[in-house]
C-alpha cells in the first residue's frame, strides 16, 4: 500500500500540529489550564476533526479502496480519538479540585499523545510499504567506465 502524495502530507501537517499542541498541553499546569490560560484549544480541536473527517475518512481517493485493514483501523482509532479529545478538554476546563484537574490534564495530554502516535504508525506503514527504487542496473562491459582512466599512447 503506498499513500498519495496528498495524504502523505496531510498525515505529516496534522501529525505535526497534534504534536505541537501535546507539547503546548504539557508545558501549562493543570491550573493554568482551568484559569483559562491556554489558547482557545477547543477551535483547535474541532478544526483537527472537521480537516480529518473532510480529507480523509469522507475522502474519495482511489487509494482508499486499496487500503489494508491496518490503515483503515488507525485512522478510525484517530477519528475516536478526536472526538474523546473533545469531551476531555471540556471535561478538564470544568474540573475544580486540584487533583482532578491533574487527572483530567493528564488524560486531556495522553489522548493528544495517542493521536499523534497514530498518525505517525500510518506514516511509517507506508514508508515501510512503500516500493523499493529499482537498483542500478550492473554497468555494460562493452561501455567504457568514465571514471577509469584512458590509457595513452606515446608515439
Amino acid at each position: 500500500m503506498v499513500l498519495s502524495l496528498a495524504r502523505q502530507n496531510f498525515y505529516r501537517q496534522f501529525g505535526d500540529r497534534l504534536a505541537r499542541l501535546t507539547e503546548e498541553a504539557r508545558s501549562q499546569s493543570s491550573q493554568e489550564v482551568s484559569d483559562g490560560v491556554t489558547r482557545d484549544w477547543m477551535a483547535l480541536i474541532a478544526t483537527l476533526q472537521h480537516e480529518f473527517q473532510h480529507d480523509v475518512i469522507e475522502s474519495l481517493e482511489p487509494e482508499v479502496n486499496e487500503l489494508n485493514g491496518r490503515v483503515q483501523s488507525i485512522e478510525t482509532e484517530i477519528f475516536r480519538v478526536l472526538k474523546l479529545l473533545a469531551t476531555d478538554f471540556l471535561f478538564l476546563k470544568s474540573a475544580k479540585q486540584p487533583p482532578t484537574l491533574r487527572l483530567r490534564h493528564q488524560q486531556f495530554c495522553d489522548r493528544l499523545t495517542a493521536a499523534t502516535a497514530y498518525s505517525q504508525a500510518i506514516m511509517a506503514l507506508a514508508q515501510s510499504e512503500a516500493p523499493e527504487p529499482s537498483p542500478e542496473p550492473p554497468p555494460d562491459p562493452a561501455t567504457p567506465d568514465p571514471t577509469t582512466s584512458i590509457p595513452t599512447t606515446q608515439p
